[in-house]
């Protein structure tokens, strides 16, 4: 009898073991799953923007504009809308920009050679400006800001021309913004609200009464408003990813010039250390974010099972060493 217990004890530990492992696994599955979007989460989306115009004030809206709208579209213009939506990838629309700090033996000079360059590419300036300075030596030197847009094929040609005018870049960031999702989701949204729109003007031909007339104008007008927020923004962005801006800071060699002993520069050796610090911290902090997410809960799980399983091996070790007496012993009887 208390062989089949321990044997029960033992089987309920590894049964416990299994699903401790089961589970973290299906954890872990799950959580991989949740970073990703559910395959019908742009279809969902895609309705609900068809939807959108009418799901406010229902009560406004007559009940003929349901009728109206299952009439003039129908499922094959749905689906074929939608078919568009969810159409082959076209050519990624990116958001070129760079920002650039250059060294330069004339700040106004070299900043009138690039508007000079701009405007013969294509171009615009945006903004410019030039402003003194005072060293600590005492010297007054000119410092030049300048701020344009280029045609988005010449924004790598723009950014080696001012650099060509350096006699040292101190500064050079370039960086990219990838807005096709967006413009792709703004054209979808677009195309429903123009639709919304020519049926609500339909129905606004066809309306028999005053009360009618006012509310289905209200929210016509609700509709033309976010259409002209959509086509703005598509406009923004087309003319975002057509033409790179670019920002040059133009720094005077006189206010550049590193403070040198004897070849030994101070300068570079306090921004060496101070990059070795730096780096030095992001190990650290990146040490312990793995510690704390990821091996701390590991660990604390891997530590109770190991403990269950510690206990129980104990006390099946301790059920099968203790001592029985032996059943071929007859108890001694008294005198």
């Amino acid at each position: 009898m208390r062989k089949r217990k321990w044997i029960w004890w033992l089987g309920g530990g590894l049964v416990l073991l299994v699903l401790l492992c089961s589970g973290t696994t299906l954890l872990l599955g799950l959580s991989g799953r949740s970073a990703m979007p559910a395959a019908g989460a742009v279809e969902g989306d895609f309705e609900m923007a068809k939807a959108a115009p009418f799901m406010e004030e229902p009560a406004a809206i007559m009940p003929e504009m349901a009728v109206g709208a299952s009439r003039d579209l129908p499922m094959d213009e749905m689906v074929a809308d939608e078919a568009l939506y969810n159409e082959a990838p076209r050519d990624r629309m990116v958001i070129k920009t760079a920002d650039l700090a250059v060294v330069v033996e004339d700040p106004r000079a070299a900043q009138e050679q690039v508007v000079a360059w701009v405007e013969a590419h294509g171009g615009y300036v945006v903004s410019s400006s030039f402003s003194e300075r005072v060293l600590p030596s005492g010297k007054r030197v000119l410092y030049g800001e300048l701020q344009f847009r280029i045609p988005a094929d010449r924004f790598l040609e723009a950014v080696e021309t001012v650099k060509s005018l350096a006699v040292r870049v101190d500064r050079e960031d370039i960086a990219g913004q990838d807005v096709t999702d967006e413009y792709v989701d703004l054209e979808a949204r677009l195309r429903n609200l123009q639709a919304a729109e020519e049926e609500l003007r339909r129905l606004l031909d066809e309306a028999a009464n005053t009360n009618e007339v006012l509310n289905i104008y209200r929210e016509l007008t609700r509709v033309r408003e976010q259409i002209e927020v959509l086509q703005g923004r598509l406009r923004y962005l087309k003319e975002s990813v057509a033409y790179s801006s670019v920002r040059v800071e133009f720094i005077p060699v006189e206010a550049d010039e590193p403070v040198s002993i004897g070849g030994w520069e101070p300068q570079g050796v306090v921004r060496d250390a101070i990059r070795a610090l730096l780096r030095a911290g992001q190990v650290l902090v990146t040490g312990l974010i793995w510690i704390v997410v990821f091996w701390l809960p590991v660990l604390l799980v891997l530590g109770v099972v190991v403990f269950l399983v510690w206990r129980l091996g104990r006390w099946v070790w301790r059920k099968a060493v203790r001592p029985h007496p032996s059943r071929d012993e007859a108890p001694r009887s008294g005198p």
